[in-house]
């Protein structure tokens, strides 16, 4: 069963998503864009997570999917 975990942080004036368990990232102007595109791909794998955190880099919001919220 694929598991992933996507973060949603600013980074250079924008929002970077990154897969926690990877290098991968991609970056996006607007935090709005950012957070659809984590859970698009995030949505890829059985059992996810999207973290994303405020300009200050506090948790801020957390989505999974229903078998990842369940363990």
């Amino acid at each position: 069963m694929a598991k992933a975990q996507y973060d949603v942080m600013p980074q250079r004036g924008g929002w970077l998503v990154r897969l926690a368990s990877d290098s991968t990232s991609e970056w996006y102007p607007d935090k709005g864009e950012a957070v659809r595109r984590a859970h698009e791909l995030a949505r890829r794998y059985s059992e996810w997570r999207v973290r994303v955190f405020s300009q200050a880099g506090k948790l801020e919001q957390e989505t999974a999917s229903s078998a990842e919220a369940s363990h």
